[in-house]
């Protein structure tokens, strides 16, 4: 079955390669029709084909065996070869794999198993930092843009206010989602509540989420949100 290739490499080392930038245009455009019959229509470097079809892919119309035979000849010390054997031509690129082969896939999955352990985690942990952060919300507060404001807290959302330690201690107790739904509910409570937000607002949320979930007003099962 052919390659069905759409398309021939021509290297750039050809204007300095030794064997090839001696040659004039004639063979190389030779060389370079012959490539592309090899890429569509060969396997692996490798075609047969009439002698009608080689002379008309060489533009080598009404030649004489003579002149053909010339331009095979001269084609040689290009790494391709043509023989005549039981009535076709063969052609053969002999190191058609080294330069048409595209080896980019191979190359891509050898360069992701070099990635290390190390660089995974390091990965994984910045993904993890860059969600914590996102979820904090970009409510400003005094020390930037959902930053360390007062007391080194920073905001979850529009209201709820926690250090990092405390919203580690709070994750290891709940779980982040548990932990983010109760956030989500007390920023909602404190957004459609003036006067609750009034008396809370600069309490302890930390101690706050504790009781709220002790007395359950915490819908765990549903996540719905509930009436203080």
């Amino acid at each position: 079955m052919a390659d069905n290739k759409r398309w021939f490499k021509v290297w750039t080392s050809i204007l300095t390669d030794p064997d090839m930038c001696d040659c004039h245009n004639d063979i190389l455009g030779a060389w370079v029709r012959l490539g592309a019959l090899v890429a569509q229509h060969g396997t692996r470097g490798k075609v047969k084909i009439s002698r009608d079809h080689l002379t008309r892919t060489l533009h080598l119309f009404n030649s004489s065996e003579s002149e053909l035979k010339s331009v095979l000849e001269r084609l040689k010390k290009l790494n391709l070869s043509v023989v005549f054997r039981n009535g076709f031509y063969i052609v053969t690129f002999s190191k058609w794999h080294k330069y048409q082969v595209d080896n980019s896939k191979n190359r891509v999955s050898k360069h992701r198993q070099n990635v290390t352990v190390q660089e995974e985690k390091r990965r994984e942990e910045k993904r993890r930092e860059k969600e914590k952060n996102k979820f904090r919300g970009n409510t400003r507060v005094k020390g930037g843009v959902g930053g360390e404001g007062k007391n080194g807290k920073s905001n979850y959302g529009a209201f709820v206010r926690l250090t990092a330690e405390q919203y580690d201690r709070l994750t290891s107790k709940f779980g982040e989602e548990k932990l983010k739904n109760y956030i989500a509910q007390v920023n909602e409570v404190f957004a459609m509540k003036p006067k609750v937000r009034r008396e809370y607002i600069d309490g302890d949320h930390n101690l706050l989420i504790q009781n709220w979930h002790r007395r359950g007003y915490f819908d765990d099962a549903k996540g719905e949100r509930f009436a203080v």
